[in-house]
């Protein structure tokens, strides 16, 4: 709740204080792992993301594409688009998955691969703007976001 409130520091403090409670607990990592890329740690973020996969049994798409995304925001293109194909292979149907894919695709310069990522998205959910999958992305620093939204943009997703 904190960090849609755009409260980065308290929400970073109150997963902190999660973690003294619950070490080893998946969800707990994943939400410190979540809040951690949003105030601007991705590195930190792959770290709390791949600890919460190592004790789950099963990996959940969203905690598989929220690891996708962080190494994308640490520049590791190429293990951003293997760790997300795997998130859209466990869930092929959420736009979310695709739409990581298709950024970092186009960071990559897979421009071809990143159009066709685009239509895909449209094709399974027409209702798709780049606006509303940026507006569940609230990162501290606007610059994050921006970098987002121009890598959709270049895909040519709509506003």
């Amino acid at each position: 709740i904190r960090l849609q409130q755009g409260q980065h520091d308290e929400a970073l403090r109150l997963c902190e204080k999660a973690i003294e409670y619950r070490a080893n607990c998946p969800a707990t990592l994943g939400q410190i792992a979540t809040v951690k890329l949003y105030c601007g740690d991705a590195q930190g973020a792959v770290k709390s993301a791949r600890d919460a996969l190592s004790v789950r049994i099963m990996q959940p798409p969203l905690l598989v594409n929220l690891l996708a995304t962080a190494y994308r925001d640490c520049g590791e293109i190429g293990l951003s688009i293997s760790t997300a194909e795997e998130a859209v292979r466990l869930d092929p149907l959420l736009s979310d998955h695709l739409a990581t894919l298709c950024s970092s695709h186009v960071i990559a310069g897979n421009n071809a691969e990143a159009h066709h990522l685009a239509e895909k998205i449209l094709s399974i959910d027409p209702q798709f703007r780049i606006s509303d999958f940026a507006a569940k992305h609230p990162y501290k620093d606007p610059s994050r976001r921006v970098a987002l939204e121009e890598s959709l943009r270049y895909a040519e997703l709509p506003e």
